[in-house]
């Protein structure tokens, strides 16, 4: 038997066509690594990097005829999963078909339920074990006798345990296959600098078992952007870490060491790190800033204190202005995570969250707006909406309706606005950047003001009143003013 792998990264969605996410997927590309360390030829084929539909990555497959075949795939894309699956086994049955990550890990028994075409999944990190898969198949051997691995008829699968033990410091860098194509799209490398998570949010599915946070030795990681640099140019990074900085004073000083060896290197580096609200730490901060911080993802998730307690933050909404509060100071960009809409979202909180986002002054107002709380399977909050009757329908979709049928409307109405103006808006602001008219910048920019103080009034007035004929009459203000103004202005924005 060759000795010849394809690990396969599907598309996001369930949508026809692949996102256009282009970032590499870094789980893969260690996995790729460690199978290499160990003598096995490799090969990665993302859907979302290469723009391909299905067919065309099943037709790789097929062309490949590897012995083993490694899938990632999230749980938006599980119909792209079951095609893949059914599609390839029906063309090739003698293919091994293997598929981990944190959807398969959560979510395996109802995933062999409906694809008993897959024909094992890894359990918690993949390197070892799906190595240890690897040499089985090679040498003839009994695969399912391996530890964290299940497969559709597993005897002892409800006693199986993933494993988050892995010793990462160990670990090769990640193969880097797919970056080409990223640096040539304008973006930039990801990196890892630890796994796992010591929060406890009830949304997330990354945390069910993988609490206990694994970190890499700084100097190692600055080695690792040193190389990048040397191979690919790159001299931007963003750190995939749930959380960079972490919650401890072990953890500060782990941060404080990067600083002082990325600046005792002097290398013209910049990066991007995501961190929750209580690790704002504005010495910290200055110290990262100093050394080439970029912007901070702050996973802020709600301004309406229930809420952030529901969610299982352990977070005050103090603490969250307070994060905010001390990024605008140092100057340091920005994004947030917020979660507008969950299924027990009320007017009360729609009206806390509008105060909250226009207090924090933020500047990406609009794009927090939309944002709706995805289900994930087996993720906590899933068992308390069951404990309320209320499921994913089928099992493997995001999305569950409200429980206040008031919230529907409102919610339809922000889509509407996001889909049909919003990106409208966005080619405005473009245009406004490229004009050199004072005149028609003039008017571009109150049209600007117009809508979005129209659309966020009509959020405000709505909850008070809760009518929706309200919210459609407003929606015909916003489109009407838009598509007279843009007239005039004699702009062919779509």
């Amino acid at each position: 038997m060759h000795k010849q792998i394809l690990l396969v990264v599907l598309q996001f969605t369930n949508n026809n066509s692949p996102s256009d996410r282009i970032f590499e997927h870094l789980g893969v590309g260690y996995i790729a690594a460690y199978l290499r360390q160990h003598g096995y030829s490799v090969k990665i084929v993302d859907q979302n990097l290469l723009q391909q539909n299905l067919d065309g990555i099943i037709q790789k497959v097929i062309t490949e005829r590897p012995f083993l075949v490694g899938i990632a795939c999230y749980q938006s894309a599980f119909t792209v999963l079951q095609e893949f699956a059914r599609t390839v086994k029906k063309s090739l049955p003698e293919i091994h078909l293997a598929m981990g990550g944190v959807f398969a890990t959560n979510s395996y028994q109802n995933i062999f339920r409906e694809i008993p075409e897959l024909d094992s999944i890894i359990l918690g990190d993949g390197e070892e074990t799906f190595t240890n898969l690897a040499d089985a198949l090679l040498n003839d051997e009994n695969w399912q006798t391996i530890s964290h691995l299940t497969y559709p008829d597993d005897p002892a699968h409800l006693t199986k345990s993933p494993k988050y033990d892995t010793d990462i410091t160990t670990l090769p860098d990640p193969a880097r296959d797919t970056l080409p194509v990223v640096i040539e799209r304008s973006l930039f490398p990801t990196i890892s600098a630890s796994r796992g998570c010591y929060g406890n949010c009830s949304y997330c599915s990354i945390t069910i078992q993988n609490r206990k946070r694994r970190c890499r030795e700084m100097i190692s990681v600055i080695d690792e952007m040193e190389r990048l640099f040397k191979d690919y140019r790159a001299d931007y990074f963003y750190f995939i870490d749930d959380t960079f900085i972490g919650g401890s004073k072990k953890d500060y000083q782990r941060i404080e060491e990067f600083a002082r060896e990325l600046e005792q290197r002097k290398l013209p580096f910049q990066f991007s790190i995501e961190c929750r609200a209580n690790e704002v730490d504005a010495i910290l901060l200055r110290k990262l800033q100093k050394i080439g911080l970029y912007s901070v993802f702050l996973g802020l998730e709600s301004g309406y204190q229930p809420t952030l307690d529901m969610f299982r933050k352990g977070i005050t909404v103090e603490q969250n202005i307070t994060a905010v509060k001390t990024l605008n100071e140092l100057g340091i960009r920005y994004n947030i995570g917020f979660i507008m809409f969950h299924p027990f979202t009320t007017l009360q909180e729609v009206e806390a969250n509008l105060n909250f986002l226009m207090h924090t002054e933020q500047k990406n107002f609009l794009d927090s707006l939309h944002r709706t709380l995805m289900v994930f399977n087996n993720a906590p909050i899933a068992d308390q909406l069951a404990q309320e009757g209320i499921t994913c329908q089928p099992w493997y979709d995001t999305a569950v309706p409200f429980l206040h049928t008031e919230i529907q409307p409102l919610y339809n109405f922000v889509e509407e606005f996001t889909a049909g103006i919003k990106p409208g808006i966005n080619q405005l602001a473009v245009h406004f950047s490229q004009s050199n008219d004072q005149n028609e910048k003039t008017q571009i920019a109150r049209l600007h003001s117009t809508l979005c103080s129209t659309y966020v009034n009509a959020l405000y007035q709505y909850t008070q009143l809760a009518d929706e004929n309200f919210l459609k009459e407003k929606m015909d203000e916003l489109r009407d003013h838009y598509s007279s103004v843009t007239q005039d202005l004699g702009l062919k924005i779509s």
